[in-house]
């Protein structure tokens, strides 16, 4: 049905807003993710990977008396989740008896890169002197097995005020322009992938002989008359759909045309393949070359080719329109006293 210029145009209006909506929509999404994953700051994770005993003395003879003094060397690491490192201030690792402290160790200021885990070695001087619950300490020294604690607070390095506003400023402009690099890496993407308009293929997948006649007796009246059914396939890779006008498939012999098969007017949706079938009606009758042809029906394999062109146009989004020919070169050989096709090859 024929509409008005102005009923097309407040339609074409509404599917322009309507893109714009589905893009602003798809930029929300993105800007979320790169918000919820980018820009979230986690706090790092510091663990001890593995502690070993340099040197150790104890005594737990006489229940006035135990004692124990030891050097251990902590693993201590200090995982990064963040996009951007993480600089840490020098602190201490604070080992701990049953809540009393007998033992210290220096953590390093350094840093842990993005997304990286920095790992250092602690000394640590682990000392009883300071324990008072000597019940406690004589019950563990005894039994061999002494239960220590380890605690530590890794702290981010402070700015002053004013720094930490230029920092940030610099940061805000510095994340603005990766976001826009980003976009144009989106655009770009987008642009060479869905935007970009390809030449369908078409193949011929298969081909039966239906009915068979021929003739190879006498060298001036050899002759083959068939029946073949083709199925073409259409296939569209594109990301919109491709409507193709009807055309002909042409089935040639020593560049003869001997036979035609009509492929319908269709479509292929986006991204998918359209298969059809196409009954083509061969004949040699128009054959000159009588030499050629009896040598190849002696032989019992007829060579063929099959051509066609299919036009038609590519609809993205109902916005662009492309026009687009894909062509089919394709040869087989025909068996005829199987009445069999093989080696059925497209360019």
């Amino acid at each position: 049905m024929l509409e008005s210029e102005r009923f097309k145009k407040i339609q074409q209006n509404r599917k322009c807003f309507a893109y714009i909506a589905i893009f602003v929509v798809f930029q929300i999404i993105v800007l979320a993710i790169f918000g919820a994953t980018v820009m979230k700051i986690k706090t790092p994770n510091v663990r001890l990977r593995s502690v070993t005993v340099q040197s150790l003395d104890y005594s737990s003879s006489g229940s006035n008396s135990p004692f124990f003094n030891m050097t251990l060397i902590a693993e201590v690491s200090v995982r990064n989740k963040n996009f951007g490192q993480f600089k840490f201030d020098p602190t201490k690792a604070n080992v701990t008896f049953g809540g009393v402290i007998v033992g210290q160790g220096d953590i390093i200021k350094a840093r842990a890169k993005a997304r990286k885990t920095r790992r250092m070695n602690v000394t640590i001087e682990v000392s009883s002197d300071g324990i008072s619950d000597g019940a406690k300490l004589g019950t563990e020294v005894s039994s061999g097995n002494v239960t220590l604690s380890t605690l530590a607070r890794v702290r981010a390095m402070l700015e002053s005020e004013r720094f930490k506003k230029i920092q940030q400023n610099r940061k805000c402009f510095a994340y603005i322009a990766i976001f826009v690099v980003f976009q144009i890496i989106v655009l770009a993407i987008f642009g060479a992938t869905v935007m970009k308009i390809k030449t369908p293929n078409v193949r011929l997948r298969s081909v039966t002989v239906q009915s068979l006649d021929y003739s190879s007796s006498g060298s001036n009246s050899p002759f083959f008359n068939m029946t073949l059914i083709a199925e073409v396939s259409v296939r569209n890779k594109n990301f919109g759909q491709f409507k193709f006008d009807p055309t002909k498939a042409n089935v040639t012999f020593g560049g003869v045309i001997v036979g035609q098969g009509d492929i319908i007017k269709a479509r292929a949706k986006a991204r998918k393949t359209r298969r059809m079938n196409v009954t083509i009606e061969v004949s040699s009758d128009g054959i000159s070359d009588g030499a050629k042809l009896g040598t190849e029906v002696s032989s019992g394999n007829v060579t063929l080719s099959t051509l066609a062109r299919v036009r038609g146009k590519v609809t993205l989004m109902k916005l662009m329109k492309k026009r687009k020919t894909a062509q089919m070169n394709c040869t087989m050989i025909v068996n005829l006293p199987n009445q069999l096709v093989y080696d059925l090859a497209c360019k």
